[in-house]
């Protein structure tokens, strides 16, 4: 008789912290086009890297010295980073859903 395997959850790195988490406990950032936004239905096409939702890694990935984020495949740069974290802590402070 086989084993049932325990359903599959999506394990992401965050690109503040690098801890890998379930990608429902994070805010997906996505790379479209010659643009990057909060992606809160987790649906928009493009590549995409994901965030903790705390503040401690939003400040990392703000503060970040990395020229490329690899799962986005392109350069960031810091006002970029700055409206994708402000967009995020918008969202968090008025309740709003993040995803």
């Amino acid at each position: 008789m086989q084993k049932r395997r325990p359903s599959h959850k999506g394990l992401r790195s965050c690109l503040g912290c690098g801890a890998r988490d379930e990608r429902q406990t994070m805010v997906r950032i996505a790379a479209t086009g010659d643009r990057i936004e909060v992606d809160p239905t987790q649906r928009l096409s493009g590549r995409g890297g994901y965030l903790h939702r705390r503040r401690d890694c939003l400040e990392r990935f703000l503060n970040s010295r990395v020229k490329e984020f690899r799962s986005l495949k392109r350069r960031i740069n810091r006002e970029e980073r700055l409206h994708i974290v402000s967009s995020i802590r918008e969202r968090l402070d008025s309740g709003t859903s993040v995803a």
